[in-house]
């Protein structure tokens, strides 16, 4: 389960780990804030979700690096307050009418070409964020008007209903009512709640019912997924006893050597995807899925959340075997390989990492 470390890595102290992070992080941050998912062809893109998770490290940092991002976001949003004002209005029919997840670097357009468009969990992991960073005496709102601009996002999520909503969910697929995107959204009600935010008790109530029916599931379609790692840490929206069955559900069925499958029968990165294509059954590619790397930092997190420092330090350790060197954490190894994917470094997995580390050291 090396992944391919070189000792170089395996020789690393935490804090020369954590500190090759930020120093990637950094060159994954563009001058207007926002970063970049990886320097990769493919991915040398603005994600609203990745740059939430990229930052997120600095919440609870001197410097305005946290507050500089959160003005980028904000900044597009106003840009598409007009998206925003129509879905207050009225619950739209076509996934174009949804606040896209993916911009240009630099000119902050939304790609036109057909995607996953319809991402309720980035519109909650954006609230989250806010709320996060005026926890930590962040000035994320420089006036009323950002005010008000998260306060439509509250009655936005209202108009989908977002309990409801069939959405294209974390990895922008299919759309199904995905528990990760409930959560999302629930965990950012909540966390603007705390911070004085006018948030109905029924956006919470129907959220939390959902949630409550839905899990441990992801969807109809997937009883088990990476992705509701994110109910646990950091939204911590399940319950206890949520938490324990979806940690054993994710360790039991999609740990791998080098990383987490984001479910069973994902095409995406499939060694068998480039000669078979992915609109296969999902049982054609079950033992070819790639092994995400971010799941291991997440599962130390979530653990470590949990009280369970043994099995966090645990994930830490498995983490350096994956790295390709101090602070190159891939997004992914292909299935029974050294070969990571060509999206390495990708600044979620390093931001993990990172966050892993640190709530490591503060344990100590």
């Amino acid at each position: 389960m090396n992944g391919g470390s070189p000792s170089s890595v395996l020789d690393a102290s935490p804090e020369a780990l954590v500190e090759a992070g930020y120093k990637t992080l950094d060159r994954l941050r563009l001058a207007n804030g926002l970063y970049i998912a990886s320097p990769s062809a493919d991915y040398s893109k603005v994600w609203l979700r990745d740059t939430v998770y990229e930052v997120m490290p600095y919440a609870d940092k001197e410097g305005p690096r946290y507050e500089r991002t959160y003005a980028a976001l904000l900044d597009i949003l106003r840009r598409h307050e007009w998206k925003i004002d129509a879905i207050v209005r009225q619950k739209p029919v076509s996934g174009d009418a949804y606040i896209h997840a993916r911009f240009h670097p630099h000119t902050l357009r939304e790609f036109q070409e057909p995607w996953g468009n319809k991402q309720n969990d980035a519109i909650g992991a954006i609230l989250f964020g806010v709320a996060e960073g005026l926890r930590h005496g962040k000035p994320v709102l420089r006036d009323a008007r950002d005010r008000r601009l998260v306060a439509k996002l509250v009655r936005m999520l209202e108009s989908l209903r977002y309990w409801e909503d069939a959405d294209n969910g974390m990895w922008e697929e299919a759309e199904e009512v995905h528990a990760s995107s409930i959560g999302a959204c629930l965990g950012g009600l909540l966390a603007l709640r705390r911070q004085g935010f006018d948030v109905p008790d029924d956006l919470v109530r129907e959220g939390r019912a959902a949630l409550d029916a839905l899990l441990p599931r992801e969807s109809a379609t997937k009883p088990v997924d990476l992705s509701l790692l994110s109910l646990c840490w950091p939204y911590r929206v399940a319950t206890p006893e949520q938490r324990e069955r979806i940690v054993r559900n994710v360790e039991k069925r999609l740990l791998r050597a080098r990383g987490v499958l984001r479910y069973q029968g994902d095409s995406y990165y499939s060694t068998l995807a480039d000669d078979h294509g992915r609109d296969k059954p999902w049982e054609f590619y079950h033992g070819t899925e790639a092994e995400w790397c971010f799941g291991l930092p997440w599962l130390s997190l979530v653990h470590r959340d949990m009280g369970h420092e043994a099995k966090a330090d645990h994930y830490l350790r498995w983490t350096k075997r994956v790295l390709r060197e101090p602070g190159n954490l891939p997004e992914l190894y292909y299935a029974g390989s050294d070969e990571p994917g060509p999206n390495t470094p990708l600044g979620w997995s390093v931001a993990m990492h990172v966050m892993a580390l640190e709530a490591a050291a503060k344990a100590r």
